[in-house]
Formats: structure tokens, sequence, C-alpha cells
């Protein structure tokens, strides 16, 4: 049986056990995601789920109708009133989380679509096609730049709290440090290829915007801290397993 758990952490019991059928087990998919106003965004099978944690209730914001076709990423917008939604088939959709219509659908992947990241109007999204696109979601043509660095999946893509620098992880075991100003497939700011495995858990410091944590995959199990400025590794922690979620900085 799948089911959620969620955890007051002072008291480090759980505060709610969800049931959570056809919750995905797929390491390269990122399937849930909190949003600022308390609400949570989970995938079960084909029907993405909003739940409220205020009231306790839960209700589905779209389904996957299309055979072989379901949601292998999500993530809300800053002001929580967006979810972008992608897809095993390449499909990355924009869902009004209030109305429950869709907004806009955004193209120009061609495989599953495992990550996507918020910077503001900026929608980041990464795939099996090995490209990472950014979208700028005001715009009728929403690409403004697609990379091709990584050799593999792109697993993990996050934005640092300056929102000026992006960091990928992929399935070639590579983190990439990306400047918003010159993003391109041969301009990126550095190359760490120092984990064994895919790398899809990575997180930015919140009060120190150069530094990044990085988690590898079930051959690598390490948390690796980096100087993004400098271009080096901090520290390196053996942690005996993969680093599938999110890292969080205490």
């Amino acid at each position: 049986m799948h089911v959620l758990t969620y955890w007051e952490i002072n008291l480090q019991k759980e505060t709610r056990i969800l049931d959570a059928p056809l919750l995905s087990d797929d390491y390269y998919s990122n399937v849930m995601d909190w949003g600022k106003s308390n609400l949570l965004a989970v995938v079960l099978g084909r029907k993405l789920y909003i739940w409220n944690d205020e009231v306790k209730k839960a209700r589905v914001l779209t389904e996957v109708k299309r055979e072989h076709d379901y949601p292998t990423s999500v993530a809300w917008s800053d002001d929580a009133k967006i979810v972008a939604v992608g897809c095993i088939s390449s499909k990355l959709q924009l869902w009004d989380a209030e109305t429950s219509k869709l907004v806009r659908d955004l193209q120009g992947h061609q495989s599953r679509v495992g990550c996507v990241a918020w910077n503001g109007h900026i929608l980041t999204s990464g795939s099996k096609d090995k490209a990472i696109i950014n979208h700028d979601v005001r715009a009728r043509n929403s690409l403004i730049s697609l990379m091709r660095a990584h050799r593999g999946e792109v697993c993990g893509v996050k934005w640092s709290s300056t929102a000026n620098v992006l960091a990928s992880g992929g399935n070639d075991n590579f983190v990439y440090i990306w400047d918003f100003c010159k993003m391109s497939s041969r301009h990126y700011m550095h190359k760490f290829n120092e984990h064994n495995a895919a790398v899809k858990a990575i997180a930015w410091c919140p009060y120190k915007s150069d530094v990044l944590a990085s988690g590898g995959g079930i051959n690598d199990g390490c948390l690796k801290i980096w100087n993004t400025k400098k271009g080096t590794c901090i520290s390196t922690t053996e942690t005996g397993s993969q680093a599938s979620l999110n890292i969080t900085f205490d």
C-alpha cells in the first residue's frame, strides 16, 4: 500500500498519513510539490490531485486521458496560483489551481519531462531528451533558451534564491551551473563531475546564495556541498543510500 506521510518536525512524529494508491516509485519522476498556500500537488497514476491541508480535502486538478501517458513532474508557481505539469509523452502544461482550467501548453521537448522549476515568470524544464528549456510563460512564443550540455536525462533543475543562477543534475552524473544572462549549450559557469551516479536531488542554501547541495543515486550515495562561485567542492558525506528527494539546508 502506498501512503503519504508528513511530519511535525519539533515533535518528531507524523501529523497525517494519507492513502496514495498509484503513487509513482520512479526515481526519474518528481510527482509532489507543496505550494506556498499550503496546498500539496501530488500525482497518483494519471491524475493530479490537490490536497488542501486546512480543510483536509483532496480534489482532482487534471487527469491525463491519453493511453500510455501520465504526469511525471509537478511544480507550483511562486504565487501558488499555477501548477506546471510535465508528462512522460513530453507534454508540458500550465493549470490554474483555482479554476482547474488549462492555461496553456508549452512546446519544445521530445521525451519525458521529469523535472520543472519556477523562477518568477520563467519556467525551466528538464527532459529525457537531454535538454533544458527556459520558457517565458508571458510570451506567445515561450521558448527563450534551450541547452543540451547533459549527455543523459536531465533529472533535476533548481534556481538559486537570487534567481540568477540555475543548477541542473543529470543521468550523466554531472551537475551544471548556469548563469541566467549567458544561457546556451556551450556557456555554463561550472561542470561538477565528482558524483558516480545520476544526480536528481539538488538544493540551494537559503542564506548563502553561492552554496549548493547535490545528492547522487544508488551507485554513489554521496551528499556534496559546492561553492558555485569558486567552482569547488566544500564537503562530501557518505549517506549509504541514494538521494532521490529534495535536500533542505538547516
